[in-house]
């Protein structure tokens, strides 16, 4: 979990080398509030492209006012 989201702007995400990501996939990070039930895409990674700086937009976000923390998933996708 991530606290006082609105205050971080950009998100760095990366793929430690050797990682195991199978031929054809990515790695994708996603964040959700509370309850943490609606999941939104942040970005992703390839083992072609092994890091990104991802923008939040939280701070401009309307419904992240109020929002004391969001919790960030990770997933390996096609």
């Amino acid at each position: 979990e991530l606290a006082n989201p609105t205050s971080v702007s950009e998100v760095s995400f990366f793929m430690l080398p050797g990682a195991p990501v199978p031929p054809g996939y990515g790695v994708v990070l996603y964040y959700a509030m509370p309850p943490y039930q609606a999941w939104t895409l942040v970005g992703s990674v390839f083992p072609n492209k092994p890091s990104g700086i991802f923008r939040t937009g939280w701070a401009t976000n309307e419904a992240m006012v109020g929002c004391p923390v969001v919790q960030l998933g990770v997933s390996i996708e096609s």
